[in-house]
């Protein structure tokens, strides 16, 4: 599925109705061009994480080789010194050990990058949703005259706290019900409250036992 074609599902799950891009004005269809360009950067900046992570996967393991032949190295030269394969040996150490710190340069420039590329993963899809969310209002003001719909999930309608079950009529557990009159049995109530909260993402009202948003499919977080 290509980035354009991610995003018209996304707004079409968002606005509520099904709609092509044939379907939206000029101006809507630029908006979603610029919304793909947007979730490509993302996708472009988390492969690009990805790829310098295994880099410094790959870097670590050479970096482990390469200080236990500095050991060894070392160890060979400090033994063999009087002779000439003694200095050969020290000065494999002192080379060997220059190619570990220009590894570990690499490293520290490779995480310090990878840092950069997630404040940038940060800021673009922060943008994109505030982006989607413009988009879908738009799409939803243009296309929904006429129609028998609801609002978008970007904003749903605030609906009225549900009313709490029917009370629980259950005999008294600790004697049998006592005669008060010639019908009349004495009952204990028990009434169990619902509390109802908002989602932080559609801001709808959900029972709060719910961990899934009954409106928009969200995960509540505990």
């Amino acid at each position: 599925m290509s980035t354009r074609a991610f995003i018209l599902n996304l707004l079409v799950q968002r606005v509520g109705f099904p709609f092509t891009e044939v379907d939206l004005s000029p101006g809507l269809r630029r908006k979603v061009g610029e919304l793909a360009d947007l979730r490509q950067g993302v996708e472009l900046r988390q492969n690009t994480v990805l790829q310098r992570q295994t880099e410094i996967v790959h870097l670590n393991s050479r970096k482990g080789n390469n200080t236990i032949w500095l050991i060894l190295l070392i160890i060979a030269g400090a033994i063999l010194l009087i002779f000439i394969v003694g200095i050969a040996s020290l000065i494999g150490a002192y080379l060997v050990y220059r190619e570990r710190q220009k590894m570990e340069t690499q490293i520290r420039q490779a995480n310090a990058h990878i840092a950069t590329l997630k404040a940038e993963i940060s800021s673009l899809s922060m943008t994109l949703n505030l982006k989607i969310g413009s988009t879908v209002q738009d799409i939803y003001s243009e296309l929904s005259p006429g129609r028998m719909i609801t609002p978008p999930l970007s904003q749903p309608p605030q609906t009225a706290p549900a009313p709490p079950p029917p009370p629980v009529r259950t005999p008294l557990a600790s004697a049998p019900p006592f005669q008060v009159g010639p019908n009349v049995q004495v009952f204990r109530e028990t009434v169990k409250e619902v509390v109802m909260i908002q989602c932080s993402y559609c801001r709808s009202l959900m029972p709060q036992t719910t961990l899934k948003c009954p409106h928009c499919g969200a995960i509540r977080e505990v």
